[in-house]
């Protein structure tokens, strides 16, 4: 069993551990496939990790949802005559690096795939609202501070009168930049360093790979930026509430 520092309850259990367990205690020996059914039913499942830096800190996360209220409760004072609507921003890195996803296959038989491993990538730059399933994106050929300003003023235009964008994102150089001018419709609030997961579009970003630009071999940068605007017009209102709710879910097990 191994157990993570920072998370009592986050725990990882092989399932030959538990069949010797059963066998050290009962005297009673399982099939692999006999655990695997027996874990099913008390449900439990078979998951791949997910990395996290090892500063992630969970009292830093505690904390940040314990404030963020306040956050919201504060711009609502500053604009009183303005709805305020929460948006999750981030880019994402797609090209000639072949992206692998799970697939299903036959038994006994291990596909093959042609890996791709060149120079030429784009970026998606994105913005999500997961209570309504609205979204901005654009597809851009770096990550820097000057291509979120046009993000950003032209996500704005997007804006109606009546609201007012709160702004979820990290605080890479790209976001948090003195260069970067922030429309008056919007304001940004900048995640604690190291916890991608507040930020809800980092589940979008592996949907958008893992469903529409995984196994994809890609020529030249038109190809590369056709992809990732086909991608991001394939998602509907009901993906991005989905992802939401799926986050959401997953805090209230967390919390359990």
């Amino acid at each position: 069993m191994l157990k993570n520092s920072h998370e009592s309850h986050a725990k990882v259990v092989h399932v030959e551990i538990i069949k010797n367990l059963i066998h050290k205690n009962n005297g009673k020996k399982f099939s692999r496939s006999g655990i695997y059914s027996f874990c099913k039913k008390i449900g439990l499942r078979k998951v791949k990790l997910r990395p996290v830096h090892i500063k992630n800190d969970s009292e830093v996360i505690a904390e940040w949802r314990k404030n963020f209220p306040k956050v919201i409760e504060k711009i609502k004072r500053e604009h009183p005559d303005k709805k305020v609507i929460q948006y999750y921003q981030d880019e994402t890195r797609y090209g000639q690096k072949t992206i692998t996803s799970g697939i299903w296959s036959p038994k006994g038989v291990r596909p093959e795939y042609k890996n791709e491993n060149g120079f030429l990538n784009s970026w998606i730059y994105g913005a999500i609202n997961i209570d309504t399933g609205k979204r901005f994106g654009f597809d851009m050929p770096t990550l820097n501070s000057e291509n979120l300003q046009i993000f950003l003023n032209d996500f704005s235009k997007k804006i109606k009168r009546s609201e007012h964008v709160l702004m979820i994102l990290d605080g890479s150089r790209a976001h948090n930049n003195s260069k970067i001018v922030v429309p008056k419709n919007i304001t940004l609030h900048f995640l604690p360093p190291y916890i991608p997961q507040l930020n809800h579009i980092e589940r979008l970003r592996s949907y958008l790979k893992r469903n529409h630009l995984s196994f994809r071999l890609n020529e030249k940068i038109e190809d590369i930026i056709q992809a990732g605007s086909d991608a991001w017009n394939k998602l509907t209102d009901e993906i991005i509430k989905s992802i939401g709710f799926s986050q959401s879910r997953k805090r209230c097990v967390e919390h359990f």
